[in-house]
């Protein structure tokens, strides 16, 4: 299945899919080539230098569930809605020299990737798929010790993303009503 919603139906994987395909565009677009990995994986993987990870770390619903009936050949047309919020974090990794002046730092790529979400053409083309960011947090950077022994950075932070969840019960329709009186 695609990752753009048709219908108003929409998974977590098809949200998340939608932010990593259009983040790898424009960072492409300023110059950046970075990996763009989800993280987590049920099988551990080596991290990637040069690299940034997305994942998911809670759900909250924002307001109520909505519904709605547009019968149509026998069905009662149900559809109940809820809006999502998943926050994401985003950390990034990259090895630099302290002597390169120039190379950006995994800080730098972790700013880059911040302004990139919450820039309006980000905004405008996951909008298009059904998609939305906000509620972006300010970069924390914790450091590790790499697998070499020495600190390397870790920079990261979390946004929001929101999508809508649908769920399409089966319910009749009434089509007849009758009236009955009983007496005392």
């Amino acid at each position: 299945m695609g990752a753009v919603c048709t219908g108003g139906r929409m998974t977590e994987t098809q949200a998340f899919v939608v932010i990593r395909l259009e983040l790898i565009k424009q960072l492409a677009l300023y110059g950046y080539t970075p990996s763009v990995l989800a993280g987590r994986q049920p099988s551990k993987q080596l991290l990637v230098d040069n690299s940034v990870y997305l994942f998911p770390i809670g759900e909250t619903r924002q307001g109520v569930q909505g519904r709605t009936y547009k019968p149509k050949d026998g069905h009662s047309g149900h559809i109940e809605r809820v809006q999502v919020s998943k926050t994401i974090q985003v950390q990034c990794f990259k090895k630099t020299s302290v002597d390169d002046v120039d190379e950006p730092t995994a800080t730098d790529l972790c700013a880059i990737v911040k302004m990139i979400i919450d820039s309006l053409p980000f905004q405008e083309a996951i909008r298009a798929k059904k998609v939305a960011t906000h509620n972006s947090t300010p970069i924390r950077e914790p450091e590790f010790i790499n697998e070499a022994g020495d600190y390397e950075k870790n920079p990261s932070f979390d946004f929001d993303m929101s999508f809508t969840r649908e769920i399409r019960p089966i319910t009749s329709i009434i089509d007849t009503v009758t009236a009955v009186t009983h007496g005392n």
